[in-house]
């Protein structure tokens, strides 16, 4: 049911957006996470020195590419719905060719919501 809930708000903040966003400068650009949870954590904060990155100040714009492959696809999603949410003018999300029905069902997005559901 909380998953539900923060698909339908995401969508409900996409299709408030305009097909052409405007973000103002500077902005972290960040592609490809692959259901990699941990490097999606590693955006954010510096584990080695232990200080967090900015990121409640920085804007990002996120490539697409969240899902498949990795084994944490559906957090790496949901966190970054939850932070478009929260946080709708700092954080910027494009669809890549894996957030399509074809390619994550063949490359296992589909697969991993099948055997956690």
């Amino acid at each position: 049911a909380d998953i539900l809930r923060v698909l339908v708000k995401a969508q409900s903040r996409f299709k408030q957006e305009p097909p052409l966003v405007h973000c103002l400068l500077p902005v972290a650009i960040v592609g490809d996470t692959h259901g990699q949870f941990q490097d999606l954590h590693r955006v954010f904060f510096n584990f080695a020195k232990g200080e967090k990155a900015g990121w409640l100040t920085q804007r990002y714009v996120f490539l697409g590419d969240y899902v498949d492959r990795g084994m944490q696809s559906l957090e790496v999603v949901i966190f970054l719905f939850l932070l478009k949410i929260k946080f709708r003018k700092s954080f910027f999300l494009l669809r890549g060719n894996h957030e399509t029905k074809a390619i994550n069902r063949q490359y296992g997005f589909l697969l991993e919501l099948s055997n956690r559901f």
